[in-house]
């Protein structure tokens, strides 16, 4: 794999963005082992490209969510906020509740809890506050207010389910069984569906707008 010619952000993108979905991890990794020659941006520019488009296989090349997470401290500057702030993760499976990435927007929380539903299990949208520094990178491509959050900080969060329960009602993640059951209450999900419908209504919205400006 040829990195003669990355230099900047945009070259560290259109590398990741032109190899086959299955090489793109290993290429952020291949990118990151060479942050002394290119430099901490254009590593962060390629690595969280090759999120974006392929986290798996990303996940899958540096070996867990904590190693990835650990890149990307390295290469990040830091954040810029003081104070801790509140961020959402929906899920359709309770073994994702404590994943990386979170938002900021609630309702993308409610359309990743609702866009692949499992027949097995309840969807479930999860809320914290996430502390300055657990905050690897605040991303804001494609709509998603995404942060991206240290696993290992995580841990220490206090994360609750989302479905309208007064927040010192809320179920906390560690007392949810299984597949969500008996957990959500039934105008939870009533709420997370419309919040899902907005988000894709203003994604069209977004989409419309960036198409009818002007080259």
């Amino acid at each position: 794999m040829l990195f003669s010619n990355v230099t900047t952000e945009n070259d560290a993108r259109k590398l990741i963005w032109r190899l086959p979905n299955s090489e793109r991890g290993d290429a952020a990794l291949a990118l990151y082992n060479r942050r002394s020659i290119v430099g901490p941006n254009v590593v962060l520019a390629g690595l969280l490209n090759a999120w974006d488009h392929d986290h798996g296989w990303v996940l899958s090349a540096f070996g867990s969510e904590q190693a990835f997470a650990d890149a990307i401290r390295l290469v990040a500057p830091p954040t810029k906020r003081t104070t801790p702030v509140r961020a959402w993760r929906g899920v359709s499976r309770l073994e994702y509740a404590d994943g990386i990435s979170w938002t900021t927007d609630r309702d993308c929380a409610c359309w990743f809890a609702l866009r692949f539903p499992d027949p097995d299990h309840n969807p479930l949208v999860f809320v914290t506050d996430v502390h300055p520094s657990a905050i690897l990178v605040e991303h804001g491509e494609r709509n998603e207010s995404e942060i991206l959050v240290d696993p290992a900080l995580l841990a220490w969060h206090r994360i609750v389910l989302d479905d309208g329960r007064p927040d010192e009602l809320a179920f906390e993640l560690g007392d949810i069984d299984a597949d969500g059951g008996g957990c959500v209450l039934p105008e939870g999900i009533v709420d997370w569906k419309e919040a899902k419908q907005r988000h894709i209504l203003r994604r069209i919205e977004n989409e419309k707008s960036t198409l009818g400006r002007a080259p």
